[in-house]
């Protein structure tokens, strides 16, 4: 499940909301959510829950995996066309969002509504002394060039493949950049390979993903597919580091392009 996801559904149940949450099995444990937060991993469990408690907000988070058959993909999008319309009112989380509710799903414009991310300004501030400690408790040699970082699950979709390639080629033209890995998944194993200018320093909290922002000097987000209002690209701008990141339009609207 997404960061963001997760910690949305556990603030609303700390203020008294019943949260139900619909994934797959292993995209979670119970133990990691509130009380309030339900969790449901069969799939046919929606149609009778949603009839039985007429939930007053839907909310919808982006798959965890591409679609790999157009034929599967083309279904899934008329399906959700037709399950769309069924709700009066939509929130989403960045313009791009909107326009595509709007434009794509045929949605009327009255009935989406932007409430964007956002980033706690009090945790995730510029602080080089932290950012200091940081490299000094991960071992990165004090001697590099550029430490690049890149954060969040390690798997295909968030565009490790590409990261992987490029970090291999530039490693070979510049030895002295390192690159800290933050997150878990199948892509981390992949990392190590790439020998002593990676360090794998798995899941971080958010005090210290203030701490490994601020440790870098480039943050990177390879992701593969468009995004709603990403944090980890909000995050380390809010620490005062520029990120590498693909032109979607639904980035562009947040990065400064240079």
């Amino acid at each position: 499940m997404e960061r963001q996801a997760s910690t949305l559904y556990n603030a609303l149940a700390a203020r008294g909301h019943e949260i139900h949450v619909f994934t797959v099995p292993g995209d979670l444990t119970k133990a990691s959510m509130k009380a309030t937060v339900h969790i449901h991993f069969a799939a046919n469990d929606h149609g009778s829950v949603n009839c039985s408690l007429a939930f007053d907000i839907f909310n919808q988070e982006n798959i965890a995996g591409p679609m790999t058959e157009l034929q599967e993909a083309m279904l899934r999008f008329v399906d959700e066309i037709r399950f769309f319309s069924s709700y009066t009112q939509h929130i989403c989380i960045s313009n791009s969002a909107g326009e595509v509710l709007v434009n794509i799903y045929q949605l009327p414009q009255r009935n989406v509504h932007v409430i964007l991310n956002g980033v706690d300004e009090t945790k995730f501030v510029y602080d080089p002394e932290a950012g200091a400690q940081f490299r000094r408790k991960h071992d990165v040699p004090y001697n590099v060039s550029l430490v690049m970082g890149v954060a969040g699950r390690l798997v295909r979709d968030k565009g490790h493949p590409l990261l992987y390639e490029a970090f291999s080629s530039i490693t070979k033209h510049h030895p002295g950049v390192f690159l800290l890995v933050a997150g878990s998944g199948p892509w981390g194993r992949r990392y190590a390979e790439l020998g002593l200018n990676v360090k794998i320093i798995g899941e971080l909290n958010p005090s210290e993903l203030a701490e490994f922002y601020n440790a870098l000097n480039v943050f990177v987000n390879p992701t593969l597919r468009p995004q709603g209002l990403d944090l980890t690209l909000m995050e380390p701008m809010h620490c005062g580091k520029p990120v590498l990141t693909p032109n979607y339009p639904s980035i562009t609207g947040t990065a400064v392009l240079n």
